[in-house]
């Protein structure tokens, strides 16, 4: 007498799933590697990144109908269903929280501790250059409406250090933080500011942001003041005032160090 083998048979809904969370996951790994990278332009890695997002919200809601099949067919594929739902929840975490980050802080993409005159980026051709082409202006009047109240703890340092102690500690601070110098200007004692201008990059897309640090001796005390923006979106989420913070807390460690 033979013998029948039956076999099971799984959730197409739940290979799908998978297949789409895999395919998201993939194309996120190189809309990212191509904007770390350089290989091109940021606007078509982020529309790379942002098709790897739609494809992990497909994948989600296929699985919602996987869960359905499974549940009433009694079919096979509640461990795929589950890996492609773990795999678009880490892929979609990042986009959520920069949304819910959006809705509590305001539309602001330029930020400086001195909102009244706030550090001027250099205008020299060579400097336009190295920031890509780019050329600050004004600083936005929204920002002076909606920073004091968003950012509260965004203030000037007042130090009764040197200017030239401060200047020679800023720069190291600087290269310690890993952010590129594309402009410095010593200071002058009751004659000129001393400047420095540096550029950073976030980590998993490399968006460019643009410091400018301002250093004004009274004389025996130096007031900084730093200048932050993004050339990239109308909103930061909160990163330009997170550089000042980062700045603003290594220099004073430097100093103290001292």
């Amino acid at each position: 007498m033979r013998r029948l083998i039956l076999e099971e048979s799984n959730s197409g809904a739940a290979i799908w799933s998978r297949r789409l969370a895999v395919l998201a996951a993939a194309v996120a790994g190189f809309g990212l590697i191509f904007a770390k990278f350089h290989y091109t332009d940021l606007y078509s890695a982020i529309a790379v990144v942002s098709f790897a997002m739609f494809l992990a919200a497909l994948a989600l809601v296929v699985a919602v109908f996987a869960c359905i099949n499974i549940w009433r067919e009694g079919v096979n594929g509640a461990r795929m269903t589950l890996f492609a739902v773990s795999v678009s929840i880490a892929l979609l975490a990042w986009p959520v929280f920069l949304a819910l980050k959006s809705f509590q802080l305001p539309r602001l993409n330029d930020i400086s501790t001195d909102i009244g005159q706030p550090p001027q980026f250099s205008h020299d051709p060579r400097v336009v250059m190295a920031r890509g082409g780019f050329t600050p202006g004004a600083l936005p009047p929204l920002t002076r409406i909606l920073q004091p109240r968003a950012y509260p703890l965004v203030q000037p340092m007042t130090l009764e250090v040197d200017a030239f102690e401060v200047f020679d500690a800023a720069q190291k601070v600087l290269k310690g933080l890993g952010w590129k110098v594309v402009d410095i200007t010593a200071p002058i004692p009751s004659r000129a500011d001393g400047q420095i201008e540096a550029t950073s990059r976030s980590l998993l897309l490399g968006i460019p942001y643009h410091i400018m640090i301002r250093l004004r001796p009274v004389g025996d005390i130096t007031r900084v003041d730093v200048r932050a923006l993004t050339s990239f979106g109308a909103h930061d989420y909160g990163a330009n005032a997170e550089l000042i913070g980062r700045f603003d807390k290594a220099l004073q460690a430097e100093l103290d160090s001292r």
